[in-house]
């Protein structure tokens, strides 16, 4: 979606990850994210990319300021030292 209407606030931000690897980093950095490992078991080479890449990041009208910068101190810390 393009825009939202006002009272719909996503609970996560989907993100496709380079490198499956990335995940655990941004775990140990503390980051709470999730992914859909334990439901998308599939041979299929697209599904496997998806399950292992695509990441929730938290996104909810519940994260404070501090929360939401340390998300993003996170995710550009790693950015920058080009990890995912």
């Amino acid at each position: 979606f393009t825009v939202l209407p006002k009272d719909v606030v996503p609970y996560v931000f989907p993100f496709i990850l380079n490198d499956s690897k990335s995940f655990d980093r941004l775990k140990n950095a503390g980051l709470s994210l999730f992914r859909w490992e334990e439901l998308a078991d599939s041979d299929c080479p697209i599904s496997q990319a998806y399950r292992d890449c695509l990441v929730q990041i938290p996104c909810h009208q519940d994260l404070t300021e501090i929360e939401m910068d340390k998300i993003i101190a996170i995710i550009q810390g790693l950015k920058v030292n080009n990890t995912i």
